[in-house]
């Protein structure tokens, strides 16, 4: 049996790409992702948190033989531990993410003045402190918006539409009306007509490259002439 850790469209593609029918299950870790899966594809996706116990005692009863990572390129963590237990139990762990390619979001990048690139989100957020930027547009997901709490109090957020997301936002008390909770893709446009409505002068996004929508996302920047703080793609030594 194969595990395909998921949650991404590289999951689709690794699925489509290798013909796969039979003997796998996908495994996701959010309420939204379980639904949007299991219409295609069924009995075969399973939500599960995975700590290290659990992982390894899911591999021994289903019999798993292979592990096939296709989650998103940031989500490090699970990775780790996908390998490590891979290695302890002796099976195949496959790295099927993305590639982000630094010279190609770095060109992207510097074709806009006011594009600027942060070491990490802490940085970003001291650089708030001292910045006078009216109305901030965070695309980061939720995992990391604990660290901008001060400054919710003026900002929106665009999440998944799922409820642990909007959990997680009310829990910081970020205020239901800076909520925007909706699926990508995202297109120049759209991103365009949310700068425009909630008159949004910063804009706060990882470099997910081209199937995460940055470039989408630095041209409507640029369009509106809005600054937009980004920080790198996380550095990975699993292959």
């Amino acid at each position: 049996m194969i595990l395909i850790l998921g949650g991404t469209t590289d999951t689709h593609k690794f699925i489509e790409n290798t013909h796969l029918k039979t003997n796998f299950i996908i495994t996701v870790a959010t309420d939204y992702g379980f639904l949007l899966y299991k219409k295609k594809y069924g009995n075969n996706v399973i939500k599960i948190n995975f700590n290290k116990e659990l992982l390894q005692s899911f591999i021994e009863e289903h019999k798993i033989t292979k592990i096939i990572d296709t989650t998103h390129p940031y989500a490090t963590d699970i990775s780790q531990l996908a390998k490590a237990c891979a290695d302890e139990l002796n099976i195949d762990y496959i790295y099927a993410k993305r590639k982000l390619l630094e010279s190609e979001f770095l060109e992207v990048i510097n074709s806009y003045e006011r594009a600027f690139l942060f070491k990490n989100y802490r940085e970003i957020a001291y650089y708030l402190k001292t910045a006078n930027y009216k109305c901030i547009f965070f695309t980061i997901g939720v995992k990391n918006l604990h660290i901008f709490k001060d400054f919710m109090y003026k900002s929106y957020v665009r999440i998944l539409p799922d409820v642990e997301s909007i959990k997680t936002c009310l829990d910081l008390g970020i205020d239901q009306k800076g909520i925007i909770a909706m699926q990508g893709p995202f297109t120049t446009l759209l991103n365009c007509a949310l700068i425009d409505t909630f008159k949004i002068d910063c804009m706060i996004s990882k470099c997910s490259g081209k199937a995460g929508g940055l470039y989408e996302k630095i041209e409507a920047a640029r369009l509106k002439q809005i600054d937009i703080l980004l920080v790198p793609m996380p550095e990975t030594t699993l292959s």
